[in-house]
């Protein structure tokens, strides 16, 4: 029996990402700047008037239409980011909860985050970016009441805090010797 033919394996390519309108990117780009300068203006407000309610919801409009308008364009790991943040915001609003510090710190790490990664988007060098750094700190925060510090590339994690140094007190107890009194002599 003639030995059957070796099998070959096709080569082992990487997925490629689909090729964005080029013009749609740039109106995505523009829109998106905008939208990020909104968010923060508004998590600006929010710190001010941490119930004020439309601020609130000019925030969670502004996660909202970064995830519509990226998945528009097929940046589906930018949309799945913004999604985690507006599930947040509606959680919050259902929730009728003011803007704390932790709300505020977040919303403005994820706003400042996704405005890098717009302009790493504009130059093409956005590769490292991925949904996760954004959807852990807000489930984080969403779920456990915590604040998780994000990870997103080009910048170091922050430092821990340093342990206070723990200084014990000592109590100084001086003996007052008694005041002598002179009686003046006009």
């Amino acid at each position: 029996a003639p030995a059957p033919a070796p099998v070959t394996a096709a080569p082992a390519s990487a997925p490629q990402a689909p090729e964005l309108d080029a013009e749609l990117l740039e109106i995505f780009l523009e829109e998106a700047r905008e939208v990020v300068g909104n968010g923060l203006a508004a998590i600006e407000a929010l710190a001010t008037a941490p119930s004020d309610v439309g601020e609130m919801t000019i925030l969670r409009r502004a996660f909202h239409t970064l995830k519509g308008s990226s998945r528009m364009v097929g940046l589906n790991e930018f949309g799945e980011a913004a999604w985690s943040l507006e599930q947040l915001l509606n959680t919050w609003l259902a929730d009728q909860k003011p803007a704390n510090d932790d709300l505020r710190q977040v919303a403005a790490q994820a706003m400042t985050g996704f405005g890098r990664w717009i302009e790493d988007i504009a130059g093409r060098t956005d590769g490292g970016w991925k949904a996760g750094m954004f959807r852990v700190p807000a489930d984080a925060l969403r779920t456990e009441g915590r604040v998780q510090a994000f990870a997103l590339p080009g910048v170091a994690a922050p430092a821990p805090l340093a342990e206070p140094e723990v200084v014990e007190a000592i109590e100084v107890v001086e003996a007052i010797a008694p005041v002598e009194t002179f009686d003046l002599v006009d």
